[in-house]
């Protein structure tokens, strides 16, 4: 009559499983019982695994959590803040996670997260504030990488007055050994240079004016003493072929005749 009466409602739909449950078996080996386990289908699935980032949002540890939402996620990647939009974030704003968040990026290492053309993929460019563009550490002419078409002209100096010579030598900011201004005609001696006072009569062209050494009153005539023919080397007036005028005291054509 027991038999009977339990068949009787097995066929009635009342549940046979309910009086005679299935056996709590371990389907996926991982060491966890169907009860236990959310997926017993998959052995990487249960309550001892370690949650893992992943596209399918699986529950890896079968917490009711899965990827950032659980605390113990394993395997983020690192994130930093964008504020510029040039693809690289600020060191200070890292945060790790599976999937970053809006005005995030993978990259770091932004020196200045408020200006695109700042990243360590810009260009180095020569700047009067010397700004680090590439974020290496060095700006301007410290920096090796710096774009030489930015450079600006300047002139080897190696006596050290202030003036250049021939030899152009770019940079961004110059050296002591360099100069903005050319015209130094020997740049082996400070006392020569385009500002430096003309010595009459000594050889020396010390103001680089390239005029000869000997006509004081730039005529065009060198003084007769040191080997030319200007009778009077003091005025620009007296000088071979020049015109005479009478009873001023000047021989102005520098015949030797009375004035």
């Amino acid at each position: 009559m027991r038999v009977s009466a339990v068949l009787c409602l097995c066929a009635l739909s009342i549940g046979c499983d309910a009086l005679f449950p299935p056996p709590d078996v371990d389907d996926d080996g991982d060491g966890y019982v169907a009860s236990e386990d959310c997926n017993d289908a998959a052995a990487s699935v249960n309550p001892g695994a370690k949650e893992a980032c992943d596209d399918g949002a699986v529950d890896e540890d079968c917490d009711g959590l899965i990827n950032d939402q659980d605390e113990d996620v394993a395997g983020t990647r690192p994130g930093y803040a964008d504020a510029d939009d040039d693809e690289y974030g600020d060191d200070d704003t890292r945060i790790d996670a599976c999937d970053l968040p809006s005005g995030y990026v993978g990259e770091g290492d932004d020196c200045n997260d408020n200006d695109e053309r700042i990243n360590p993929d810009a260009t180095e460019v020569c700047d009067a504030l010397d700004v680090d563009e590439d974020c290496d550490g060095d700006a301007d002419d410290e920096d090796d990488s710096v774009d030489e078409a930015t450079f600006l002209t300047f002139y080897e100096d190696t006596d050290g007055d202030g003036w250049g010579g021939d030899e152009v030598l770019g940079s961004c900011d110059g050296t002591s050994a360099q100069s903005a201004d050319p015209g130094d005609c020997d740049d082996l001696d400070p006392t020569v240079n385009p500002e430096a006072a003309e010595v009459w009569y000594n050889g020396t062209d010390e103001d680089c004016d390239g005029a000869s050494d000997d006509d004081k009153d730039r005529d065009g005539y060198d003084d007769k003493a040191h080997g030319g023919s200007d009778c009077d080397d003091e005025s620009a007036l007296a000088h071979p072929g020049g015109t005479e005028t009478w009873y001023d005291g000047i021989d102005g054509d520098c015949n030797g005749k009375s004035d």
